[in-house]
């Protein structure tokens, strides 16, 4: 057995120490970041659900506090379903990187809806991009500003440019994307 399989095996608390529970050295790897180890082994003993895999970390004990006060705040039921939530966080983070992924969106902008001729080229902007579109919201903030929320979808170079194409006129006085995923490529 290599040295990654024995130190898995070592890392499992209560760990059966009779050669059917231990972990083949193939499926165990070993992964060093700073001042994190990470063990990955493959759980044999899956409900139907789906597979899954028990991660063991070693982490400097004030992260993990903060960590596990962080989840507490946010209503994670327990450290695995916070340690779930801030990877897919991170994938859908990952996924706007990918020009050609398909990615979901929303386009803010809050504009002076007295400015010359902006309503109209941002609608014409909005009917030029009638298939990445889903859903348009426009609330009036105040006597001058408007409130746009634009829904849309596709890939991730055409949300971006569509982005940068309404935000940027004179008189959008902010405008932000935010993305995140269509929820067919990540595990559940």
């Amino acid at each position: 057995m290599n040295t990654s399989a024995r130190r898995a095996n070592q890392a499992l608390p209560g760990a059966d120490p009779s050669p059917q529970r231990r972990i083949p050295p193939s499926l165990a790897f070993r992964l060093t970041a700073e001042s994190t180890l990470i063990t990955f082994f493959k759980n044999r003993n899956m409900k139907a659900s789906g597979p899954a895999a028990r991660v063991s970390a070693s982490l400097p004990s004030k992260l993990l506090r903060d960590f596990d006060a962080m989840a507490q705040r946010k209503g994670y039921r327990n450290r695995s379903l916070a340690l779930a939530g801030l990877m897919r966080e991170q994938l859908v983070e990952e996924l706007q990187e990918r020009d050609t992924k398909e990615i979901a969106g929303v386009i803010t902008l809050v504009f002076d809806h007295h400015k010359r001729n902006l309503q109209g080229s941002l609608t014409g902007l909005a009917h030029d991009h009638s298939k990445l579109i889903i859903a348009t919201l426009h609330v009036h903030l105040d006597h001058d500003n408007c409130l746009e929320v634009i829904a849309a979808r596709g890939q991730a170079w055409s949300l971006k440019k569509l982005a940068a194409a309404l935000t940027t006129p004179k008189g959008v006085n902010h405008g932000r994307i935010t993305v995140t995923t269509t929820g067919g490529d990540l595990p559940p």
